[in-house]
């Protein structure tokens, strides 16, 4: 019986695949489903535990309230509409001692729970306990706390049946998959095993074919696996075969080719002593039409070769010059000496010879370690150094401090206005790193850009050639000053520099902060007008009240000193009383939150300090503030800010960029008495605040646009203007919070800014 069904599992190639392949295929598919069932049992577990954990969390931080304003009705119907959830089998709050003091069924309520669950939550901890959890349903309770005091148990008990359903629905899946997954690796397999077993089929057909005389037929060798490798070898055998038999007429063939390529070789021999004299030819034109001087001696030392140049330049005829030698050539033996033994550092030298400066290169030639000749380059550079000095001239006379360093940020010239600024004398700084005059915190900034700017990202097409920017630079004496720079890229003795312009900006610096002062003095006193008009209607209603109760009561007092008064007048007069004190007390409250709003935008602008704020808080006071001015118009603003969104920076900063725009956007973005909208959006993005503003106004150009953050640029200067609005607003996001800002716009449609603001409580 054994041996027939091993007979039968071997009697072929792929039947053994098949079987063995589908076995494998069969045992691998059962183990994964089992593990997926089992997997996806406890994950249905768990979440109906971790459902039932979150809906007694809500319970208890829902009802919190309601407890301690002892809201019976709010319970009851919080209960009602928790019991809702088709999962929810019971619902409860319990008081620390163990009575219901919330059912969804109201028969409940007062009743005590059973002994062991009682004394089982007065033994845990404050957080939230599984007090049951089996197949069929999962028991959660979590403490009701009021500021770390306990004052009850939020209690839910779901129903796990649809767990149960939902995994009998898994189990019959999996089998589904089972049965599937087994068909088509059953299939899989034969499919590999015919494609297996066909080449092999192939190989016989083509030994037989050969064993019969046939040697051309080769077996199918595309397979890179062992069947492929088998083919392959099996082919290199019949090729070899192939090969013996026409041994014999290759050899015959080879000794006519012999004769054949003796023909070839005479005839290129000749093209190529051709050649050799076309390129001698070419050689001498370019030796002779050069404008540097070319010397070349033998080995011997004797001169083979001088270019009309060389006696140009040397004003020597070549007679004379093969006459004094090669070490004659400028009448110094010694400085020629000095050339040929600087030469395997690639050093060169310059000479004044016969009113002209000569820059000399001289190399000698050497072919398996001897030397074979010596030869001699000689440029006429006087032209270039009467330009460097011209150069240098510009460079000492400039008005600005001129910087150029290498590729490796050591400084190689440094003009004298530069040595004024810095402190630093040409001699003692040129070979120093450019560091040096650039303070600490700073370094790595600078020493980004100047990185992108020297070795552009390949294939970059917008590469910057000049880097314009305005920081900070450090004396000698360790004193920073404000300074802009713009930064070109170059070329210094054939490899990469920049050369630095920069001028010292600290008094246009104290001009500007002058400036900005007074603009925010004239905010300021827009402010105070703007919170005094703001003061006048409750101020006046407080008033008037007062003066209707003085008069009132000297009535009553009229009243009770002559005639007496009955209950119904005393209490019409208690009444009126309360009233007119009612009035009394919100006017001073409307006065008093606008002297603190008021108080709170002054404090901010004036301390210049960093504090953790909540911008939507600082929006609506400076909203606020600016409330007399929009009045009149047909304006509306919203804000969209989360009330919880906090950053740590400047407030006073940040409030006064706010009033600048919605002042700019009331002058210059809408007519008087039009209709309009402004949106102010905030978002955190990582660790800074995005803020967006928008109108819808009148928009602006592009080159209004452009020219926006300017200082004293204006469209308005007929209208008084001064044009330091929005250039205050980009030193506040800049230079105060350190951040950066842009604007879109264009006519008709509005004007879109946007601010990132870093947080600096997320940074440290």
């Amino acid at each position: 019986m054994f041996a027939r069904i091993r007979r039968f599992l071997t009697a072929s190639l792929r039947r053994q695949w098949t079987l063995g392949a589908a076995s494998v295929y069969t045992v691998l598919i059962g183990l994964f489903i089992f593990d997926l069932v089992v997997s996806q049992k406890e994950f249905l577990e768990r979440q109906s535990e971790r459902h039932a954990v979150n809906l007694s969390r809500l319970l208890a931080v829902s009802s919190r309230s309601k407890l301690i304003a002892n809201d019976r009705i709010g319970v009851a119907e919080m209960l009602h509409t928790l019991a809702t959830d088709r999962d929810v089998q019971s619902i409860m709050l319990l008081s620390p001692q163990g009575e219901v003091i919330g059912h969804e069924d109201p028969q409940r309520i007062g009743t005590l729970v059973e002994d062991a669950v009682r004394q089982k939550l007065r033994q845990e901890p404050h957080q939230p306990v599984v007090l049951l959890s089996n197949p069929l349903k999962v028991d959660v309770a979590t403490p009701i706390l009021d500021q770390k005091r306990m004052i009850g148990w939020a209690r839910i008990i779901l129903d796990r049946q649809v767990n149960q359903d939902e995994w009998q629905r898994v189990v019959r899946n999996g089998w589904i998959c089972t049965f599937a997954a087994i068909l088509i690796g059953a299939l899989f397999a034969r499919w590999m095993a015919h494609d297996m077993t066909t080449e092999l089929y192939q190989l016989l057909k083509v030994a037989e074919a050969t064993r019969k005389g046939r040697r051309n037929l080769r077996a199918p060798d595309a397979r890179p696996d062992e069947l492929g490798q088998l083919a392959t070898g099996f082919n290199r055998m019949l090729d070899a075969l192939t090969k013996k038999e026409r041994s014999l007429i290759k050899i015959q063939h080879r000794l006519e080719s012999s004769r054949q390529e003796a023909r070839n070789a005479a005839r290129r021999l000749s093209v190529s002593h051709a050649f050799m004299h076309q390129e001698r030819n070419k050689l001498h034109t370019i030796l002779h039409s050069t404008r540097e001087g070319i010397v070349i001696t033998d080995a011997q030392g004797e001169i083979i070769l001088i270019n009309p140049s060389t006696e140009r330049l040397l004003q020597k005829s070549s007679e004379q010059i093969e006459t004094e030698g090669f070490d004659q050539l400028v009448d110094d033996p010694d400085f020629i000496r000095n050339c040929l033994e600087h030469e395997e550092d690639g050093r060169s030298f310059t000479r004044s010879y016969k009113g002209r400066i000569l820059h000399f290169y001289a190399s000698t030639f050497r072919e398996e370690g001897a030397p074979v000749g010596t030869a001699a380059l000689i440029r006429d550079i006087t032209e270039e150094e009467r330009l460097k000095e011209e150069r240098n001239e510009i460079i000492d006379r400039a008005p600005f401090g001129i910087v150029v360093t290498d590729d490796h940020g050591i400084m190689r010239v440094f003009n004298p206005e530069a040595t004024r600024m810095f402190g630093h004398a040409a001699h003692e700084i040129l070979g120093q790193s450019i560091s040096m005059l650039i303070p600490e915190d700073l370094r790595k900034r600078y020493a980004t850009r100047f990185e992108t700017l020297l070795h552009p990202a390949s294939g970059d097409q917008m590469t910057q050639e000049t880097l314009a920017f305005e920081s900070d630079a450090l004396r000698c004496d360790g004193i920073r000053f404000p300074m802009r720079i713009a930064v070109n890229r170059m070329q210094l003795d054939g490899r990469a520099a920049l050369v630095g312009m920069i001028v010292d900006m600290t008094e246009e610096k104290i001009l500007q902060e002058d400036l900005i002062r007074s603009e925010k003095m004239a905010g300021l006193g827009g402010m105070v007008a703007g919170v005094a008009h703001e003061l006048n209607t409750p101020v006046g209603i407080g008033i008037t009240a007062i003066s209707e109760l003085q008069d009132r009561t000297a009535d009553f007092e009229t009243l009770l000193q002559s005639e007496g008064i009955s209950e119904e007048e005393l209490l019409s007069h208690i009444d009126s009383t309360k009233r007119l004190v009612e009035l009394v007390q919100l006017s001073l409250g409307r006065t008093a939150e606008l002297v603190q709003n008021f108080k709170s935008v002054i404090t901010d602008q004036s301390s210049e300090r960093l504090r953790t704020f909540r911008p939507r808080a600082s929006v609506e006071v400076s909203v606020q503030t600016l409330q007399h001015e929009f009045e009149s118009t047909g304006l509306s603003i919203e804000i969209l800010c989360d009330d919880s969104l906090e950053i740590r920076n400047d407030p006073g900063a940040f409030t006064q960029i706010v009033i600048n725009l919605l002042s700019n956007s009331l002058l210059h973005g809408f007519a008087p008495g039009a209709s309009g909208h402004i949106q102010m959006a905030f978002e955190r993005q990582e660790d800074e605040l995005r803020f967006i503003y928008r109108d819808d106004g009148r928009g602006m150009t592009e080159e209004t646009c452009h020219r926006m953050f300017d200082p004293f640029f204006t469209t308005r200067r007929d209208q008084g203007s001064r044009g330091l609005g929005m250039h205050t607003v980009y030193n506040l996001v800049t230079q105060t919070l350190g951040g950066t800002i842009s604007c879109q716009s264009q006519p008709g449609q509005g004007v879109c800014i946007r601010i990132h603001i870093p947080d600096l409580l997320k940074e440290s």
